[in-house]
């Protein structure tokens, strides 16, 4: 489902499919590739102990009941109305209710997902460091011909999250500076690009992660000369 403005996935073995390692991620790059070539998502997969056909709010919540009746050996319609008591609501009819009409409510994401709103899932601390890091990778050639240092992601914003309930997986545009320091003892050559990119997030254990080769640098434009350090393709790099 798309929000209107405001991974490790392992394969599935198929007597006709191609083989994988188990090991191998499959980022967005390779989606529609492994899907001509036979790869099927799994249809059901595991949060804890707890088989998941999807991962929307309400599957999730319903997982975090059927936790606690495991865990506290209590009824399932109790766990549920202690499951929606802390996520606001005032009961889990109310919950089922607000779900089926605002599947992305705030309580429900929040409860849900950790983050009120999908568009933020990109400033926690494991998403939002193996960003950095990986930009830093792309860009290594870029700010190598500049004369500046410590190198950093700032300004970064949400421009568009789609959520996949299916795959539990959060395809996210973004935009952000790649702002570093200038050495005083060396010329200008600039310090800064503005950079688009894309990637797909990925919630597993109620913990968002950054889906493995999935951060696609769209367009990188330095602030030396806009004019003609026009666009970068990253993907002839």
């Amino acid at each position: 489902m798309a929000l209107g403005g405001d991974g490790h996935l392992a394969p599935v073995s198929q007597s006709n499919s191609p083989s994988f390692s188990s090991t191998q991620t499959l980022g967005r790059h390779h989606c529609d590739v492994a899907r001509l070539a036979g790869y099927r998502y799994p249809k059901r997969q595991m949060i804890g102990d707890t088989a998941m056909s999807d991962y929307s709010c309400l599957s999730i919540l319903k997982s975090k009941a059927k936790k606690l009746v495991r865990i506290n050996g209590i009824k399932q319609t109790e766990a549920l109305e202690i499951v929606a008591k802390e996520a606001q609501f005032a009961s889990y009819h109310e919950l089922s209710q607000v779900a089926k009409g605002y599947p992305f409510e705030p309580r429900l994401v929040l409860a849900a997902m950790g983050e009120s709103s999908l568009k933020d899932v990109i400033y926690t601390e494991e998403v939002f460091s193996a960003i950095e890091t990986e930009v830093g990778e792309l860009l290594s050639g870029e700010t190598a011909d500049t004369n500046a240092y410590n190198f950093t992601v700032e300004d970064l914003y949400t421009t568009k999250a789609n959520y996949d309930e299916q795959r539990g997986v959060l395809a996210v545009n973004a935009t952000f500076k790649y702002q570093g320091e200038q050495d005083p003892d060396r010329p200008y050559s600039g310090k800064s690009f503005d950079v688009v990119a894309e990637m797909e997030l990925i919630l597993r254990e109620n913990k968002w992660s950054l889906v493995d080769d999935s951060l696609e640098l769209t367009s990188v434009v330095s602030d030396t000369d806009s004019d003609w350090y026009d666009y970068v393709d990253m993907s002839e790099l």
